[in-house]
């Protein structure tokens, strides 16, 4: 068993604010885990070396509250598989490619805490999931399409190529149990492997079948990759200059914004009656 525990904010940014009788607090905490380690005979993975040298570099933990932010839930979750690689070095990771959330979705605090609350119902009947989904992913999505696509964090089959770079190759495509019919749920499968091959390969298929949260979005019917693909965000952009996007999307970088206010544009003159 492997267990994570992670810095508070305070530990990381301002340590000097939490000094006790016994001394610092973080001296502390390195005591208590040695000794519930000692103990209990479990590995406990304590990442405040790894969180603090990332902090220099940029924001780990939001400003608002005390979570952490997506850069530092990533420091985290490569100190976590560098730990278990440690005994088990084959182990892989799979990632899940065409369900996403928006960046600054208006429901996601009330999503993350109806799953935990609804988490065990849910498992315990299939049939509140539909509504649960209808209820906060599809007016935020049929509400906001094209900012959906753009700025949700969707792998598409073109996109998959970099992940492989890095080392991730094991990919999820999710929707089993909420396409209307399995046959769709094939398409989608056979349009990423066709289009990990070469992206040319499905030009003419429509964006919604890359997409779990649009497949049944009608007004997208039209949508199709061949007219709307370079329009969309530029890997290359930000290998350029670097990426903002775990902390500051829309505050100081507004490039995925503006690639779907384009696609916006360009798909309604080209549906316009």
């Amino acid at each position: 068993m492997y267990v994570i525990i992670t810095p508070r904010k305070e530990d990381i940014y301002k340590p000097s604010l939490e000094i006790r009788k016994e001394g610092n607090i973080i001296t502390e905490t390195a005591k208590y885990l040695k000794n519930f380690k000692d103990k209990n005979n479990v590995k406990i993975i304590y990442p405040y070396d790894e969180l603090k040298a990332a902090s220099d570099k940029d924001i780990t933990y939001f400003k608002i509250d005390h979570h952490l932010t997506d850069y530092g839930s990533f420091v985290v979750y490569k100190v976590l598989m560098n730990e278990i690689r440690k005994k088990y070095p084959d182990t892989e990771i799979e990632i899940m490619v065409n369900e996403a959330c928006m960046q600054g979705c208006p429901n996601r605090m009330q999503h993350e805490s109806m799953s935990l609350d609804l988490g065990i119902v849910i498992n315990n009947d299939a049939s509140l999931s539909g509504g649960y989904a209808t209820s906060f992913c599809n007016p935020v999505v049929n509400k906001y399409p094209f900012a959906s696509l753009v700025i949700g964090t969707h792998i598409f089959p073109w996109d998959i190529e970099e992940y492989a770079k890095i080392g991730i190759t094991n990919f999820k495509l999710v929707g089993r149990d909420g396409y209307k019919n399995f046959d769709k749920y094939i398409k989608s499968y056979t349009i990423y492997l066709k289009g990990v091959d070469n992206y040319k390969n499905i030009l003419n298929a429509p964006f919604s079948d890359l997409t779990h949260h649009m497949i049944h979005n009608k007004t997208l019917k039209n949508f199709l990759i061949k007219d709307y693909k370079k329009y969309m965000p530029n890997i290359e952009y930000f290998k350029k200059y670097g990426h903002l996007c775990h902390s500051r999307c829309s505050v100081q970088c507004n490039y995925c914004y503006e690639c779907s206010k384009i696609i916006q544009s360009i798909y309604k003159e080209k549906n316009t009656d």
